[in-house]
């Protein structure tokens, strides 16, 4: 069994996958998407498993950028959004999330979002309306 816990279209938590995402502050990073055509700067904490089964955290300087308009295809649907982008950095790594923002409402269409260093990333789509 696997799980993906998502909070406004945001990756908060994982489980049954190697390496789950057990907690991912992501306060800073929905703030920064309502308001996606400021450059935003703030901290971010994320606690995973690492390979023995240990609560991992680290903290993560992050940025968020609009990239620019794009409009989407979806199931023959197409979508006008605004791709943002977000960069955390921290001593020992960094990784970039990508998100597909509603330019009517502000949902997020489609992501692709980095869970931890074991599982990666993972790529979402909402499929329907």
């Amino acid at each position: 069994k696997r799980m993906l816990i998502l909070k406004d279209g945001v990756l908060v938590e994982t489980r049954g996958l190697a390496g789950d995402l057990m907690e991912s502050d992501s306060t800073g990073l929905h703030a920064a998407l309502k308001h996606p055509r400021r450059a935003v700067s703030f901290s971010h904490m994320r606690r995973w498993l690492n390979g023995e089964n240990h609560k991992v955290t680290a903290r993560y300087s992050c940025k968020v950028k609009l990239v620019g308009n794009e409009t989407i295809g979806i199931v023959e649907r197409k979508y006008p959004t605004r791709h943002v982008r977000e960069i955390c950095t921290d001593s020992a790594r960094t990784f970039q999330n990508d998100f597909w923002i509603s330019r009517r409402d502000g949902k997020i269409w489609q992501s692709r979002q980095w869970i931890g260093p074991v599982p990666g990333y993972i790529s979402l789509q909402v499929l329907v309306p």
